[in-house]
């Protein structure tokens, strides 16, 4: 723990030295809620029945997807982008030769990105406060873990990016895929039960579909745990198996490209 919080302090310390782009990037966040909280109200009439099984607010619903969609791009992307940049750099290469295991530079390297995240998704809730959203505190404090659980399946989608870059230097369209089929199919701005049957079968397969559908449940409905126990479970494999396979093919593709002497090179 103490190397990831030394980890964290020192990009800290570098993006302190930004303190305008901090500030700016807090302020913008209140315009961007603005267009969702104008569009929300007015679907509110059609989608309030449409959502009321997850709060009846649909602004709050909105809020929520979008909360969660900027916590799981920096949980995909956040471990990508440190690998291709230490890779680059030749950083990476230079800590292997140091007692850290690759584990703790993983969480190192993405930590201070994903708590930068977690500290704007708050204020954004403050703003949804603001704006009217109704939110059960104490369902949010049961939520919260089923957010961070979502998180880890997509650290574990993260590893796998990471893995492609290392072993073949470009991970295509990977990461667009991942976060558009997300947010198309897994309910972050709809609920996945409108979508179209020829399609609705992919959101089965879609992390998001079930960890959404439970925060909302417990964060806007202010549901007991009990109720999101089934999508709780079935949130908690996927996650188990992404961080698994994304665990495998990182150490797979960090000893390939080890053995072939281009960890360090672009």
């Amino acid at each position: 723990m103490y190397k990831i919080a030394e980890m964290v302090r020192a990009s800290f310390v570098i993006a302190k030295s930004y303190k305008i782009n901090l500030i700016f990037s807090i302020i913008a966040l209140f315009f961007t809620t603005i267009p969702f909280y104008f569009a929300a109200h007015a679907l509110q009439p059609t989608m309030g029945k449409v959502v009321q099984q997850q709060g009846g607010d649909f602004f709050g619903f909105v809020l929520l997807g979008l909360i969660a969609i900027s916590l799981l791009t920096t949980s995909l992307t956040g471990v990508y982008n440190s690998v291709s940049g230490s890779v680059t750099s030749g950083w990476l290469e230079a800590q292997m030769g140091t007692s850290t295991s690759i584990p703790v530079l993983l969480v190192g390297m993405a930590a201070y990105d994903f708590i930068w995240t977690l500290v704007r998704v708050s204020i954004l809730l403050i703003y949804g406060r603001i704006l009217g959203v109704h939110v059960h505190w104490a369902g949010l404090l049961l939520g919260a873990p089923v957010l961070f659980l979502l998180c880890i399946a997509y650290f574990g989608l993260g590893l796998v990016l990471a893995s492609m870059f290392l072993a073949f230097r470009t991970i295509g369209p990977a990461q667009s895929v991942i976060m558009m089929g997300s947010t198309l199919l897994g309910g972050v701005y709809y609920p996945t039960e409108i979508i179209p049957g020829w399609i609705h079968w992919l959101s089965v397969v879609i992390p998001t579909t079930y960890g959404l559908r439970a925060v909302r449940q417990l964060v806007l409905n202010g549901s007991p745990l009990i109720a999101v126990v089934p999508d709780v479970l079935i949130m908690g494999a996927i996650a188990a198996i992404s961080l698994g396979i994304g665990a495998l093919t990182f150490r797979t593709a960090f000893n390939y490209s080890r053995q072939r002497g281009t960890l360090s090179q672009y």
